[in-house]
């Protein structure tokens, strides 16, 4: 074999093995981004049944709709997990943890043994490593700087609607109550209407956004429900000092769910957007 043979050879040997290489570094990217949308729809499933824990316990009463949630929660991270092992990325102990811990308190929600506050809070701290994971320990295993960009602004839209989703339970909370609104209330519902508006300026500043996502939470929020629950937000700001707040609990829970339904449309788009990006 001469040498121009042995080169040529070379070449196509080289070829073929950074084909394989690309192909296993998008296949890589792909399973990371199916553990985020894995992940994604645990965050949901917590958003909703944290919010519908809250409504159990002000209104004294479980609706199916509780277990139904509790189920689909169940499955979720039985996903998560699943595709935490595809993706070869190790899910953290406080992952675990505080699961377990979330799981065994829907014992004190179903005898209303438990203040909507502290439930809420168990939701809360979950949520909040699961989106963890996502940029942290799922982001910085990616090293294409656009998708990297893209998984950024993913965090922020989904750190968006676990804000709202905590302003919902919260909201049911002080509805459950009925009662005047302390210092200190005042002051941990006015942080998480901030964490609000400083996820959404972060998902809309970031150029590696999606630009459909990016359409439809202008859209969401500029709609008839997000108005409905601004006026909402007025009425009990208005009877903070005497409670009797006017809102009705169910009213407040179907438009805010609204909003953060719409969000999740956004969310949904933006998965997408990575997916097609991994490739």
């Amino acid at each position: 074999m001469n040498i121009k043979q042995l080169m040529k050879k070379g070449l196509l040997v080289f070829m073929a093995v950074s084909t394989l290489m690309s192909f296993s570094f998008c296949a890589s990217n792909t399973s990371k981004v199916k553990l985020i949308s894995a992940i994604d729809g645990l965050v949901h499933g917590l958003q909703l049944e944290r919010g519908v824990s809250a409504k159990t316990i002000g209104d004294k009463v479980k609706p199916q709709l509780l277990t139904e949630q509790r189920d689909f929660v169940d499955t979720a991270y039985d996903k998560v997990k699943a595709s935490a092992e595809e993706s070869g990325i190790e899910l953290s102990e406080k992952s675990a943890k505080i699961m377990d811990e979330m799981i065994a308190n829907r014992d004190k929600v179903d005898d209303f043994s438990i203040l909507a506050k502290d439930s809420n809070a168990k939701f809360s701290e979950a949520n909040a490593e699961w989106i963890r994971i996502i940029r942290e320990d799922v982001a910085k295993t990616i090293s294409d700087a656009t998708l990297a960009g893209s998984v950024a602004a993913h965090v922020s839209l989904v750190t968006a609607k676990e804000n709202f989703g905590r302003g919902r339970a919260f909201v049911l909370g002080m509805l459950g109550l009925n009662k005047p609104i302390d210092e200190a209330t005042m002051t941990a519902w006015n942080k998480i209407l901030d964490a609000q508006k400083t996820s959404i300026a972060d998902f809309n500043a970031n150029p590696n956004a999606s630009k459909e996502a990016m359409r439809i939470v202008k859209e969401t929020l500029d709609g008839p429900d997000m108005t409905e629950v601004k006026k909402m937000r007025v009425a009990i700001i208005a009877k903070a000092a005497t409670g009797d707040f006017g809102v009705n609990s169910q009213t407040w829970f179907l438009k805010i769910t609204n909003v953060i339904n719409g969000l999740k449309k956004a969310d949904d788009e933006s998965i997408k957007f990575l997916i097609s990006a991994a490739k």
